[in-house]
């Protein structure tokens, strides 16, 4: 999933400069997600710089043509070192059992910080202005009453339904940065639940 989720981004989100949240399905799933995601970015970059040079300098039109993973790969490259920057950060509620590893993704006082990052423009003409924290992982965190409009995207990993389906649904939802309507992507099976949500 961690491999799609990258590929996805960087073909559809990443060339609009926009950001984006992964609803995990446990604060372990949170935790695992941050270290596949990371991997994941990685092998695309590694595919990328393989690929033959009339790959890397394809055009759109042909670039259409091109099955998902080439598209993803060729995508990869135009923005090389931009998703080379990308950093990923798990923001979950804490517990008295965590592993010591977890601590900085459960103090509040860090993933306020994380967020007011988060919330930046992904790419700004002042740097100081940008910053390339880029996905938000989280279990039930920030589905509510969160607003980011930098966020683009939303991948979905786990059963939520009604009042949260739509409020995380509004979370990618919010418009800005050029941005008219943000996209959800759906690995659980939630989209369902929608018209169940929509009737309550």
């Amino acid at each position: 999933k961690a491999r799609d989720i990258i590929r996805h981004y960087a073909t559809n989100i990443l060339p609009n400069g926009l950001k984006g949240q992964l609803v995990a399905s446990s604060r372990l799933a949170a935790i695992r997600y941050f270290s596949a995601l990371k991997a994941a970015r990685d092998d695309l970059l590694a595919e990328a710089h393989a690929l033959l040079a009339e790959d890397k300098a394809m055009d759109d039109e042909g670039l259409c043509q091109r099955p998902p993973r080439v598209q993803a790969a060729v995508q990869a490259w135009r923005y090389r070192d931009l998703l080379a920057g990308i950093e990923f950060a798990p923001i979950i509620s804490g517990s008295n059992n965590d592993d010591s590893a977890w601590k900085s993704w459960t103090n509040g006082r860090k993933q306020d910080a994380l967020i007011e990052r988060f919330k930046k423009p992904l790419t700004h003409a002042d740097p100081a202005k940008a910053d390339p924290l880029t996905f938000l992982i989280v279990k039930s965190m920030l589905l509510t009453g969160f607003d980011a409009p930098i966020e683009g995207v939303m991948y979905l990993d786990r059963p939520i339904r009604e009042a949260e389906l739509l409020q995380a649904i509004a979370r990618v939802n919010r418009t800005g940065h050029g941005k008219t309507c943000g996209i959800v992507v759906d690995y659980y099976g939630v989209a369902r639940h929608l018209s169940e949500a929509l009737k309550v």
